[in-house]
């Protein structure tokens, strides 16, 4: 008995720890994308080319994902 609460607590640490580090990831992806969105803004206001644009925000998708 004392064996399956022990398991019980056990799972639900690694549970709460996944939780977190999933939570982690998702607002460090939120903040990526609203980073992201702003520089392209700023690289349109600066009247950078549109396929330029879109070659810095492949190449900061690319360096983020890796």
């Amino acid at each position: 008995m004392l064996f399956m609460i022990g398991n019980c607590l056990l799972f639900a640490m690694v549970v709460g720890s996944s939780m977190k580090v999933l939570a982690q990831h998702s607002a460090d992806n939120v903040e990526f994308e609203r980073n992201l969105s702003q520089t392209s803004k700023f690289l349109k206001n600066q009247s950078v080319d549109s396929e330029l644009v879109l070659r810095v925000r492949k190449y900061l998708e690319e360096t983020y994902n890796n």
